[in-house]
């Protein structure tokens, strides 16, 4: 595949990139490559790498790489503890009232399905759901939010957002909403900031929001102030 990776952060320790919208995170069952094999054949192959975390295809935004098993063992551990703070923004269907607020439920893998339901009480097998969420505008009865994930399940924002009756955009597969005409969400990793595992600097790092694509565009004057 002909790719150039947007690399937003890079140093001896971690890579940080920018994954387009309908890229695979790593390589599937049928073994189309994603970032995780393209950049580590465009990096040269380094003597220890490892994916810190995984967005589905159809999302786009920051994808954290280690290159330094001590990095990435410190930074497996920072992200047990709560230590590492993303923030995603969202385009959900409505408007979520309070304009600020948080989410709180037990989620567990659905039997048989690819699909994570959420729970207001624990239930076995369950694990925690915690985000929080701002609403920085609205336009035709869509909202773009600003949503930060404490606990880091998987569909945990596209299956929290439509538990609360305000489902991701595109995302058909957790609420009433259409798909989009490139099958993509809207949901989009923006932004993280933790201090560095080994150099102890802080680190933040932000992709640009994508606002040249279909849905994103309208929000494009909304101030992203987060």
């Amino acid at each position: 595949m002909d790719w150039q990776p947007e690399i937003l952060y890079k140093d001896l320790y971690i890579c940080i990139v920018n994954k387009p919208f309908g890229m695979l995170s790593q390589i599937d069952k049928k073994m189309e490559p994603g970032i995780n094999e393209l950049l580590f054949e465009y990096l040269g192959k380094p003597n220890f790498w490892v994916m810190l975390q995984r967005l589905d295809r159809m999302a786009g935004g920051l994808l954290t790489l280690a290159t330094s098993k001590r990095a990435g063992n410190a930074m497996r551990a920072m992200q047990i503890a709560q230590q590492i703070h993303k923030t995603y923004l969202v385009i959900v269907e409505g408007v979520p009232e309070p304009s600020v607020g948080h989410l709180e439920q037990y989620t567990k893998k659905m039997a048989n399905a690819q699909k994570w339901r959420m729970y207001d009480e624990p239930i076995e097998g369950g694990k925690s759901a915690i985000l929080y969420y701002q609403v920085l505008g609205t336009i035709n009865e869509r909202s773009l939010l600003a949503v930060r994930p404490i606990t880091g399940r998987t569909h945990q924002i596209r299956a929290q957002m439509a538990y609360k009756g305000h489902p991701v955009v595109g995302d058909k597969k957790y609420g009433k909403t259409e798909w989009l005409n490139d099958f993509s969400l809207c949901l989009f990793s923006h932004r993280i900031q933790f201090e560095h595992p080994i150099t102890k600097a802080p680190v933040q790092v932000t992709a640009p929001a994508p606002f040249h694509r279909d849905v994103w565009s309208q929000f494009k004057d909304v101030d992203i102030v987060i």
